[in-house]
């Protein structure tokens, strides 16, 4: 009833962290609002206070006692993901769905699935190895501790991870943008690389799940295979690529 904004810092250390760690923690756990300064995350947040006082000096400090630890865990995370580096050997013990296999299995048929887009839209054969070695870390980051925590980071904290890890910006790229599109007005990978990354994954959800019968009802869609197929369409057409999909789906 008495709404009031307060700004609240937190230590300039936490900065290290990737921005979407800091604003994904401070929205999830807490329902903070980033604050941000030239267009850069600053050490701030404001929170709502619905107290009815004149001094609201325990409120702020209260609250950033409160974030202090969560971005300490995160930092912890973020430490130790980097420590461990970004493998996909974990991912041959992380099942994908029954009757499909592993995550390391998925990874595998999508490797197939780029490697023939790729002929088919003649990549330079320079860059087919990096797009076989893009898809197979493309899933690496859910075995980290970040996405273990904040899943909605997966893609995401890969391509910091391949980053810090001097990966090829190609690389580095197609793993952050491989879920694009994820909603009616999201974005579309920037790139074809990035595109054939992000069609392998889609279409092996399709082909895939198809396989097994998990298929979508009138009322039920809980793969998000509808979503997948109208991405497949979407990059498609920004992209101009010269694709066969009924084509694809029987040669595959």
């Amino acid at each position: 009833e008495y709404p009031t904004a307060l700004l609240g810092k937190f230590d300039e250390e936490f900065l290290e962290l990737p921005a979407e760690v800091i604003v994904t923690s401070m929205k999830s756990n807490q329902r903070y609002f980033a604050a941000y300064k030239n267009e850069k995350l600053s050490n701030t947040f404001v929170v709502v206070s619905n107290a009815l006082t004149t001094d609201f000096g325990y409120i702020i400090s209260g609250n950033e006692k409160v974030l202090r630890p969560r971005l300490a865990d995160a930092m912890f995370f973020y430490k130790n993901d980097i420590k461990n580096g970004l493998s996909n050997e974990g991912l041959k013990k992380l099942v994908f769905v029954e009757g499909l296999g592993t995550v390391y299995d998925k990874c595998e048929r999508e490797a197939k699935i780029a490697l023939y887009l790729a002929e088919i839209l003649k990549i330079d054969k320079k860059d087919i190895e990096l797009l076989q070695k893009a898809v197979m870390l493309s899933k690496a980051d859910l075995m980290s501790e970040m996405v273990y925590e904040f899943t909605e980071l997966q893609g995401l904290m890969g391509y910091y991870y391949a980053k810090l890890a001097n990966e090829d910006e190609l690389v580095c790229l197609a793993l952050k943008e491989q879920y694009l599109p994820n909603g009616e007005d999201s974005e579309l990978p920037s790139n074809v690389f990035s595109s054939i990354v992000a069609l392998a994954n889609k279409l092996d959800n399709l082909m895939a799940l198809f396989s097994v019968g998990k298929i979508p009802t009138g009322s039920k869609d809980p793969f998000a295979l509808r979503r997948a197929a109208a991405g497949i369409v979407k990059i498609a057409m920004e992209h101009k690529l010269a694709i066969n999909l009924s084509q694809i789906i029987d040669e595959l």
